[in-house]
């Protein structure tokens, strides 16, 4: 978008909120008035619907104001055209009205704003989108079912953000942290999860997502059904199958695909088990400290240790879990503190050998 035109959006935001000055008023009515211009207008009139707050601190004086003035260049132009302000019978004939541009932008302007406000006030109220965040705190998971009948197990240490009610051609959801989802089947409205880099889009079907922040990646692991993922700044998307997984590497910023992937397992903490496959100390070590809450610390030689198969229920004390990783590579775990571990071991160790 060039600079002209983000000025315009900027603006045309700033009009629906009843904030610019007469010079900025006038300015946005030109624009409106030139013809080629007509694709630009609709698109700022979607993104001013799409936004959560899409009008600012609209009033009714406000909506009053608008349609007044709507009214009132209606009858101006009228009166004009009849050449004078008696009252017409009720029954006479159509009247054709040549308008000017100008005229035409300010009806224009005039109407928009209308049918942006009143889609958000409601008898008289001004009525805006609500929306929940749901959070948990590490070593605490929760449950919700969602508007839709959608059900959705937020995993330690994140955060759900989503509408009270959904919109009528689309479900979107944002999630920080890790989260499986079974999301009801309604092929008008697709659902959509928003997590970092990520989009994704599916019907009806079962996924699990992990976006947390200080991970070096972001995936989807799909269970059933299909699942689009995309990384729209990369322009890059997926369409995945049971069983598959989409992992996009956040530094390298490249969206790849996993074939064959332990899917169920990858989503086993919801119904309290830890299953791990072909995957790394690191990564383990990071999931333990937030189902548990604890810190732990080890050897840098110790980050790409394989964990090739391993089973635990989360209930089991974090330690005995460590020890169990660790027997392996011969291993010690140390308490340094309440809630804090050390891991050492006199083994190097590489990492696993990745799936074409």
């Amino acid at each position: 978008m060039d600079k002209n035109r983000s000025t315009l959006h900027t603006l045309f935001a700033k009009y629906l909120a009843g904030t610019c000055t007469p010079e900025e008023t006038q300015q946005v009515m030109d624009y409106f008035a030139r013809s080629e211009h007509e694709q630009d207008v609709r698109e700022l009139i979607r993104r001013e619907f799409e936004k959560e707050v899409p009008i600012g601190k609209v009033t009714n004086d406000t909506v009053a104001e608008l349609h007044g003035t709507l009214a009132g260049m209606l009858h101006e132009k009228d009166s004009v055209r009849r050449g004078s302000t008696h009252r017409v019978p009720t029954r006479r004939a159509p009247m054709r009205i040549e308008w000017s541009r100008p005229a035409q932008a300010a009806i224009w302007l005039a109407l928009v704003a209308g049918l942006v406000v009143w889609l958000y006030l409601r008898q008289g109220h001004l009525v805006r989108e609500e929306f929940t965040e749901l959070v948990t705190r590490p070593g605490e998971r929760k449950k919700v079912q969602l508007e839709d009948g959608t059900v959705v197990w937020l995993n330690a240490a994140s955060k759900l953000h989503y509408p009270d009610s959904f919109a009528p051609d689309r479900r979107q959801v944002s999630l920080e942290g890790e989260a499986f989802f079974e999301v009801t089947k309604d092929a008008a409205r697709p659902f959509i999860i928003r997590s970092g880099d990520l989009e994704t889009t599916v019907l009806g079907t079962s996924f699990n997502i992990r976006a947390y922040q200080e991970d070096k990646t972001l995936s989807v692991a799909v269970v059933s059904g299909r699942v689009k993922v995309a990384a729209p700044d990369t322009r890059s998307e997926l369409l995945l199958v049971p069983d598959q997984q989409a992992v996009f590497n956040k530094q390298g910023r490249r969206l790849n695909r996993n074939e064959k992937v332990f899917a169920s397992g990858l989503s086993a903490w919801k119904d309290g088990l830890f299953q791990f496959r072909n995957t790394t100390f690191s990564e383990v070590t990071a999931i333990l400290q937030r189902s548990h809450n604890v810190r732990i610390q080890y050897d840098q030689h110790l980050e790409n240790c394989p964990i090739i198969h391993a089973d635990f229920y989360e209930d089991e004390p974090v330690e005995n879990i460590l020890k169990t990783l660790l027997s392996s590579v011969n291993g010690r775990v140390k308490e340094t503190g309440k809630g804090a571990y050390y891991l050492t071991s006199p083994v190097a160790c590489q990492p696993p050998i990745q799936s074409p």
